[in-house]
């Protein structure tokens, strides 16, 4: 599906691949994997992918963006993801997330999932619940709050997680 317009919610019960550009909120919930066929961007965008998200275009949120699984992974193979205004938050249940292109500019991101790999251009604010091993790299100084469990291991200056660290 393709969308433009003002406010965009689009909703399917089955897998979906989307492109959409609002000048508001984008909100994409699909019953199965979803997606991107294009970039996508608005104001607040929230994606949700019950059978995982895939990114491989541009996803730009000028205020918050949330991307939900449902314990399934959410993994960018390319593009760049952007939401620099606003909050990011990431939750995969027990799937991995994958948000590691070095052009990736969040303000801050929360993330909960099983594997957990975000990479940033620039300083970054992260918290992180990962159940498997979690890496966090940033052009800048990674300020963190770790919610829960890590895998033994914990951040370096460049958000690179050393063993035996808390």
């Amino acid at each position: 599906i393709t969308a433009t317009g003002g406010t965009i919610d689009i909703r399917d019960t089955n897998a979906l691949t989307a492109t959409a550009t609002a000048s508001g909120p984008l909100t994409i919930n699909s019953g199965g994997a979803l997606t991107t066929g294009g970039a996508l961007s608005g104001t607040n965008v929230a994606l949700t992918g019950t059978g995982g998200i895939s990114l491989g275009h541009n996803v730009t949120a000028t205020g918050t963006l949330g991307l939900t699984s449902t314990n399934t992974a959410i993994n960018q193979t390319a593009g760049t993801v952007a939401a620099t205004a606003g909050a990011t938050t990431a939750s995969a249940g027990t799937g991995n997330i994958t948000l590691n292109q070095a052009t990736n500019d969040f303000q801050s991101i929360t993330a909960t999932g099983g594997t957990i790999d975000i990479r940033d251009t620039n300083a970054l604010t992260a918290t992180a619940t990962a159940s498997g091993p979690l890496t966090i790299n940033s052009g800048g100084g990674v300020d963190h709050g770790w919610s829960a469990l890590w895998d033994e291991r914990g951040v370096d200056g460049h958000g690179r997680h050393q063993p035996g660290s808390q």
